[in-house]
């Protein structure tokens, strides 16, 4: 992602679609790894991206949108995923926290948690880092891109008053 603040983005004021750039802050910290959050979370109509440059667009993306931290909910997994010659990993319930952020001032402008809601086998990553002799690593629930959707919704959608950014 961008740094925050970007001075290219448009201020976040005026009607929406505000367009959206979407990533993580991962950190080493976090006990289960993610199959990602990716611009194809979102809604095409959403993305501050260039399909052909394969690159966010920063000069249109007023609204950075960052998984910021990511927690296991409970104990017993929903299933499994299976790679060949790399074992299997048990996937766990998760709770995923995102903040909102006006990308031309940095501003935040909301924070919110997500219950993670999807099969164990579509929370499965296409491949995983595993060190000969060892198991995969334990994975999160995915999040639906519908349920991702729903929360941006009204940020995406309004009609946003500017601070003068």
């Amino acid at each position: 992602m961008p740094p925050l603040p970007n001075r290219e983005a448009p201020p976040y004021e005026g009607p929406g679609p505000h367009l959206v750039i979407i990533g993580e802050d991962w950190s080493p910290e976090w006990d289960l790894q993610t199959a990602g959050i990716t611009q194809y979370s979102l809604p095409e109509e959403w993305r501050a991206y260039d399909e052909e440059g394969h690159e966010w667009d920063v000069s249109s993306g007023g609204l950075y949108v960052c998984l910021t931290d990511l927690r296991q909910r409970g104990d017993t997994p929903i299933g499994t995923c299976e790679w060949e010659g790399a074992g299997a990993s048990d996937v766990y319930p998760a709770t995923y926290t995102f903040e909102v952020s006006e990308a031309r001032s940095g501003r935040e402008l909301a924070a919110f948690d997500l219950d993670s809601d999807l099969d164990a086998d579509l929370s499965c990553p296409p491949s995983v880092l595993v060190h000969p002799g060892g198991s995969g690593p334990d994975l999160a629930q995915g999040v639906s891109d519908e349920a991702l959707a729903a929360e941006l919704g009204p940020f995406v959608r309004a009609e946003a008053v500017g601070r003068g950014t």
